[in-house]
Order: structure tokens, then sequence, then C-alpha cells
């Protein structure tokens, strides 16, 4: 009997430890900063070459870098692309889950401009030249998408519409920051691919990977984000944002996401108490919605703009 339990206690023991380790592991893993993800590997299937073209397409313009000091002390980076003549509006665009604008806005960035809007792309903290350890899936990066509106608001003509464009965790991050304090001119959100929570996505990823094991794995991995990096899954949600959000956004998402399910954004539509728009591009995958669907996606794309990019005051 007392064998049996020692051997049950030193199991236990050696369970609770490995699910530590692996905590620790995937906090390393999921959260802190990696290399940038080179435009050059092949890592975009299909779509490689359209992302380099993109990618060539940016570098070949002339930009204007910027900093900015985020409200938690580090130092962020984003580049500045004016519109040829006068800008009809400005855009600021955060890029998704260790990524780069030149990836994640390689499809989109040369036809914005081309409607004549400027664009502020930005490099988001703990990825490329911006400074900071630790991806925090939305719930600090909020606190810069506010920030750096303000910047391009006092940059940009008084009564210029801005509109934020976020994808992936990009876009979880802009439709968070409309429950913060923005500009007023701000006028609208582009959404595409988002998650709720970072919580309900690390969810989804383990239920979806049927992997019973990683759920003791997972509060490990909560309590070293907490302790390591400073946040909580559950601390920031695009829901509650939505419930107090006044400004029209239109919701993109690829009906074959397997990544970030498109559920999602529908939660977060019917969360919405703005005007809202829903658009599920029919096959398309994580973050290729303005590729697999790339006509429907433009055109959603200038009649949003069009449509709310007005003289009228929408804050």
């Amino acid at each position: 009997m007392k064998l049996a339990l020692t051997i049950i206690l030193i199991s236990a023991a050696a369970f609770a430890v490995l699910c530590i380790a692996a905590g620790l592991a995937l906090y390393f893993f999921g959260v802190r900063r990696r290399k940038e993800t080179p435009v050059e590997e092949d890592t975009f299937g299909p779509y490689t070459e359209r992302v380099r073209a993109g990618a060539r397409w940016l570098d070949a313009q002339d930009t204007e870098r910027l900093t900015l000091r985020s409200y938690d002390g580090l130092d962020l980076v984003g580049y500045f692309l004016p519109a040829e003549g006068a800008a009809r509006g400005a855009l600021l665009l955060m890029h998704g889950y260790r990524s780069t604008y030149k990836i994640d806005f390689s499809a989109t960035a040369d036809y914005l401009h081309g409607l004549g809007y400027d664009l502020l792309l930005v490099k988001q903290r703990a990825c490329g030249e911006s400074g900071g350890n630790n991806i925090c899936y939305g719930v600090r990066e909020r606190f810069d998408c506010r920030d750096w509106a303000k910047l391009l608001a006092a940059r940009e003509p008084e009564g210029t519409p801005i509109f934020l464009y976020g994808l992936s965790l990009g876009c979880a991050t802009v439709l968070m920051a409309t429950g913060l304090d923005l500009p007023k001119s701000v006028r609208g959100v582009i959404a595409d691919c988002g998650y709720t929570t970072p919580h309900e996505e690390f969810v989804y990823l383990i239920k979806r990977g049927k992997v019973r094991f990683l759920w003791p794995v997972y509060l490990c991995f909560r309590a070293w984000t907490r302790v390591l990096a400073g946040w909580g899954v559950k601390e920031a949600s695009t829901l509650d944002a939505m419930a107090v959000n006044t400004r029209p956004v239109l919701f993109i998402h690829g009906g074959n996401d397997k990544f970030v399910a498109p559920v999602f954004s529908v939660q977060n539509c019917v969360a919405c108490k703005a005007e809202k728009e829903l658009v599920i591009i029919e096959g398309a995958r994580h973050g290729t919605s303005c590729i697999e669907g790339e006509e429907r996606y433009r055109e959603k794309l200038s009649a949003f703009l069009e449509r709310w990019g007005g003289d009228a005051d929408r804050s």
C-alpha cells in the first residue's frame, strides 16, 4: 500500500514538473520574440511570388521612418507612405503574429495607395525593428494602435478620415483598440480574420488538435505568461470593445481558415453595436482572403472607405 502511494505521489510530482516545464517551453515558443520572417524564404506556398512582388513594391516606395514611445516604454517603429497628391484619407495597418507589413499587406498596400490614401505601416511590438520581447496577442498592442492613431491624426490635415486595418493578431489589435480613446478622425475599422481573446484562440487550437494532455500544460503556460510577460490571456476582449464601439466595421474572414476560425468574426460582428458588414471569402485560408478572393475583397475595401470616408463626423 505504501509503495503504491509512493509511486502515485512520485508520478504526480513528475507530471506536475513536466507540465510546468512544458508550459515554460510553450511560453518561449508562443510569446517570446523571434527573428523576423524573411520575405525571401519560400514559406508562402502558392502565394510566394505574390508576396515577394508586393514586398518589392513596398521596398521601392519612398517611405518615412517614424518612431513611437509606447505607454510602457518600448521604442516602436513604423513607415509612412504618403499618397500621390492630396490624400483622400489615411490607413493605419497592423500586421499579424510574428509577421511583417510587407507580408500581410503585400496584396493590398499598392491598391490602397492607388486609391489615394496615406499609409502608416507599423511593426508590432516584439517584431522587427520595434522593441519588446513579448508578443501580447492584442492585449498590449491595442494601446500601441491607439497611440499610432494619435500620431497619425496629428500629422494629417484636420478632418482627414483615418481607418484602422488589421489582419489576424493585428485584427484583434484594432478591434480591441476601439474600446480606447481613439482620435475623433478615426472613421472605421477593417478587421480581417481576427479572434476574440487570446484565451479563446488558444482553446480553439487545442480542441482542434485534439491533444488533451495540453490542458494542464496550457494552464502552466498561462501562469508563465502572467509572471514573465505581465499580461493575461483573458485581460482584453474584442467582444467587450465591440459592445461600446461606435465606428463602422468591415469584418472579413476566409471560409477555410483553420488557424483562426471564421466563427470568431461572426461573434465579433454580432457583438458590434455600430454599423457593420461581414464578408466570408469562401475557400480562403488564414490571411489569404485578399489574394484568393481578390476582386471581391478589393470591392469591399473601396466601398467601405468610400462610404465612411466622407466629411460627416462619424465618431
